[in-house]
């Protein structure tokens, strides 16, 4: 019996401190979110609280020290977040491109695959019909201005009119395409893909209404991981196109 109330005891003494710098950190970036700072300020506050931490464990405050170094996390929890959220290079290639679709020649690295989007079925509310189309995240390595190339960065996904089957994941390639930013949402409540495309750090949507407009520069590794996994869903991909009824590949 004294062994079992040891036990229960000790159950009941039992805490989870991650779980607590975990709601910190989160903490953090919602404050970061609605009231952002600047980074500076963030990383100065979490320098202080961890100086002051460990003041703290030095003159064996224990329940203090816990406290600021909850603290701390909360700041880094917010600098983490805004530097995630507001900072960019200055050649991010969300600053070249406007909400209006714009023509422009870029180069990229594709970062995966095309992924095969076949066509929708037709509808009396779609006017113009739908082909199949391709699309891939890729990586903007420069930007025509004028007539020559100018370094460019940043994340964009690339939409294909048709299919891409000449591309693979780490090819470099030049695109002529329709650039644009996402818009916020026009209506209240409506979902706010901007924010979303954000959240992702991609700024730039291409479209290339052919393949013929997406031209290979020069094919990625063969040793790289991601290309043997890009390889592996191309084939994959294939052979759903090779079975699937069009009427069903939407599925």
């Amino acid at each position: 019996m004294p062994r079992r109330m040891d036990q229960i005891q000790s159950a009941e003494r039992t805490y989870y401190p991650l779980a607590l710098v975990l709601l910190a950190v989160s903490a953090g970036i919602v404050c970061d979110r609605y009231w952002p700072i600047t980074l500076l300020a963030w990383l100065v506050a979490a320098t202080l609280l961890l100086l002051g931490w460990l003041a703290c464990r030095r003159l064996q405050c224990d329940q203090i020290a816990s406290c600021v170094l909850l603290a701390a996390a909360f700041a880094l929890g917010a600098a983490l977040h805004h530097r995630y959220w507001h900072i960019y290079r200055a050649d991010e290639i969300g600053r070249f491109v406007q909400e209006m679709s714009q023509p422009c020649c870029v180069e990229v690295i594709a970062v995966q695959s095309p992924r095969w989007v076949p066509a929708p079925p037709p509808t009396a509310l779609r006017t113009i019909p739908q082909g199949d189309e391709s699309e891939l995240l890729v990586w903007v390595t420069g930007i025509r201005s004028g007539q020559r190339m100018v370094q460019a960065s940043g994340w964009a996904n690339l939409q294909v009119g048709g299919l891409l089957d000449h591309v693979r994941a780490g090819d470099w390639l030049r695109v002529m395409a329709q650039a644009s930013r996402s818009a916020p949402p026009l209506n209240p409540g409506e979902f706010d893909f901007a924010a979303h495309q954000r959240a992702q750090r991609v700024h730039c949507r291409l479209f290339a209404e052919f393949p013929q407009a997406v031209q290979r520069l020069s094919r990625g590794s063969r040793l790289s991981p991601r290309r043997w996994l890009a390889d592996i869903r191309s084939g994959g991909l294939a052979v759903l196109r090779r079975y699937i009824a069009p009427e069903r590949a939407t599925l």
